[in-house]
């Protein structure tokens, strides 16, 4: 029956009927307290129906809760918080969140999210920095994505031989 009720509520937000998803959730965490993914379910469709701020409370527990005993959680949890201050324009929780994210996972997707956030904000030489330190630390010196990144910041940090050579190289693989 919970499958049933959740594929619901998961239909009724692509139909943009948020309030009605919304209750069915709320009714399902009413049985379910413990429930992350009910959890996450409920601040998605919050967050869609352009309530923000109860969206930002429930992924913040479920970060917090994540932090203590599931990293998986926490780092979801940080993704979602980090893109949701972002598009509020809240750069420094973006920014925070993105790089709790980077040391859940302690990977490639994750670490080149980061710096292309950096370099959006036009944080260039922050993201030419913490790629110094995080690629040896998290192996992902060879990946394509950061190495794109790392090219990106250097070109706004005004290292245009350092953008050549890392286009380069990308080029030649």
């Amino acid at each position: 029956a919970e499958n049933i009720e959740l594929n619901l509520a998961i239909i009724l937000e692509r139909q943009a009927r948020y309030a009605e998803a919304i209750l069915i959730l709320r009714s399902m965490l009413r049985k379910h307290p413990d429930s992350a993914g009910y959890s996450k379910a409920l601040a998605r469709v919050l967050y869609a129906s352009g309530r923000a701020i109860e969206s930002i409370a429930i992924y913040t527990e479920l970060f917090e809760l994540g932090l203590k005993s599931d990293p998986g959680l926490a780092a979801d949890a940080a993704t979602s918080l980090s893109l949701i201050h972002f598009a509020r324009g809240s750069e420094q929780e973006a920014l925070c969140y993105s790089q709790y994210l980077v040391y859940l996972r302690k990977e490639a997707g994750s670490f080149s999210r980061h710096l292309r956030l950096l370099n959006g904000l036009g944080r260039s030489q922050m993201a030419v920095d913490a790629a110094s330190v995080v690629t040896a630390d998290i192996g992902v010196r060879q990946n394509p994505w950061v190495l794109t990144q790392v090219a990106a910041a250097r070109i706004g940090a005004g290292d245009l031989t350092g953008a050549s050579d890392i286009v380069t190289a990308l080029i030649d693989r």
